[in-house]
């Protein structure tokens, strides 16, 4: 029997996701106004869409003071404000409407359409040339590379929706002790052009951990590796595959990483 709860959630995520054709989202539209559960859904799904879109979007532009006064007398330019400083507002469910509920979840949806991924694409962006190569060779180039997240992500619903996204699977990552610290997520290629990074410091180390699916796994070296002392550990969790490459002898972050399950299911790290 399906679950109308799963129905309305993976409803949602189509529409998100620009997988539905007009008339199809006009019907959904239409049944949002008489099913208060999947116009639950669909208010909840536009929250996350906005949230990343808050995580994602760019910088503001920072003008130059033009005034003929001397420079001290200027108004200083604000300094810029990086995705990475954003503060981001908690995601709560705020009761609507059903209409004005509806309403928002297509703007916010066309918002992130036509903004966020555009933002994510952009000439100047961040690019990935995949090429196949050791994972100790990518945690190698991070490091020169000053091992700086693309994008901190300190909000559990947008890290989850990042990884379902790019992934496919919602992930989410358990309380970590104090001697681990996660920098920020990344796109730092590894298993192939789609994989993600989550960048992290173990006791004052840098560890990072690849997330692509299971079919893009081309089975890199795992082990230690004699060259650079790094060590390379792997797990395969709901379709997934996580490599962890770490200065360390164990996988102090792989345990952490579950897939995230609909309200009132349980966890499976299988």
């Amino acid at each position: 029997m399906i679950d109308p709860r799963q129905q309305h959630d993976d409803l949602a995520t189509r529409l998100s996701d620009g997988l539905l054709t007009p008339e199809e989202q006009a019907q959904i539209v239409q049944r949002a106004e008489r099913d208060a559960d999947l116009a639950r859904a669909l208010e909840q799904d536009a929250e996350v869409d906005a949230a990343l879109q808050r995580a994602f979007a760019p910088p503001p532009p920072v003008f130059p003071v033009l005034d003929d006064e001397p420079q001290s007398k200027a108004t200083p330019a604000a300094d810029p404000v990086s995705p990475a400083t954003v503060e981001q507002e908690p995601i709560q469910a705020k009761p609507r409407s059903r209409g004005r509920l509806v309403w928002y979840a297509t703007a916010a949806t066309l918002a992130w359409a036509l903004f966020g991924w555009q933002w994510l694409s952009r000439p100047g962006g961040p690019e990935v040339a995949f090429v196949e190569r050791p994972l100790s060779e990518v945690y190698e180039t991070s490091i020169r590379e000053g091992f700086q997240p693309y994008w901190i992500c300190d909000d559990e619903a947008v890290f989850a929706e990042t990884f379902r996204r790019r992934q496919g699977v919602p992930l989410k990552l358990g309380e970590l002790p104090e001697d681990r610290v996660m920098a920020g997520l990344s796109y730092l290629g590894g298993l192939s052009d789609s994989s993600t990074s989550m960048l992290a410091h173990v006791d004052g180390k840098p560890v990072i951990v690849v997330v692509d699916r299971l079919k893009n796994d081309w089975r890199p070296p795992v082990g230690h590796d004699e060259q650079t002392g790094l060590n390379v550990f792997r797990v395969e969790r709901a379709g997934l595959v996580l490599y962890e490459v770490t200065p360390l002898d164990e996988p102090m972050l792989l345990p952490y990483f579950r897939p995230l399950t609909p309200a009132g299911g349980r966890d499976n790290a299988n």
